[in-house]
């Protein structure tokens, strides 16, 4: 059996932030990626990573989590977005359905990616859906209008070291969380005053 024609299903897909080493900027998303084989594959990189970059406060404050946001170009022209496993996958139509070089307005494909992450929470398109939906688009708005984004990509680590912090939390100012020190020092005085 000759294997060196057949491609895997992922080598469709190329996560070019990683090879450019350019982040998505939204730590509620692992991975992006869009499809190799269409044109313009830099703009569509840059589309998929703007809208993973609008998204980041609502999913920061919904606790939505997705590990891929892709790009896909299904056959069926109706269908612009898929959701797989409440967030495993999140795929987007990006392009036009008749004209693969031409992209989508961000509207239509910002809406698309707030169905997809209802889905994230609700499965059937029921009242519950519709309802979370529409409370989803009308936060982003307030999002996009006050210019929020939740770009904290970093680990979370506390400044000034691992030292005990219960004995002396503040060593540079005096502060003390040991109450000993503190009753030696006395009473404070007024500030201002000449009198100790």
């Amino acid at each position: 059996m000759k294997t060196e024609g057949i491609k895997s299903p992922s080598a469709k897909y190329h996560d070019m932030a990683g090879s450019q080493r350019i982040p998505h900027k939204n730590p509620h998303i692992q991975k992006v990626a869009v499809l190799q084989s269409k044109p313009n594959k830099e703009d569509a990189l840059n589309l998929i990573k703007e809208i993973a970059h609008k998204v980041s406060y609502l999913m920061k404050e919904n606790h939505f989590k997705v590990t891929n946001l892709v790009e896909f170009y299904p056959r069926d022209q109706r269908l612009l977005g898929m959701n797989v496993n409440h967030g495993s996958k999140i795929m987007l139509r990006l392009r036009c359905s008749t004209d693969e070089f031409q992209f989508l307005p961000m509207e239509c494909i910002m809406g698309t990616m707030l169905h997809e992450l209802t889905h994230n929470l609700f499965g059937p398109h029921d009242k519950k859906f519709y309802n979370k939906l529409d409370e989803l688009i009308g936060r982003q708005w307030v999002i996009e209008q006050r210019g929020l984004y939740d770009t904290f990509l970093g680990n979370g680590q506390r400044l000034g070291g691992r030292a005990n912090l219960r004995s002396n939390r503040y060593p540079m100012t005096g502060i003390s969380t040991n109450t000993g020190i503190v009753r030696k020092r006395g009473k404070g005085v007024k500030l201002g005053s000449l009198n100790p």
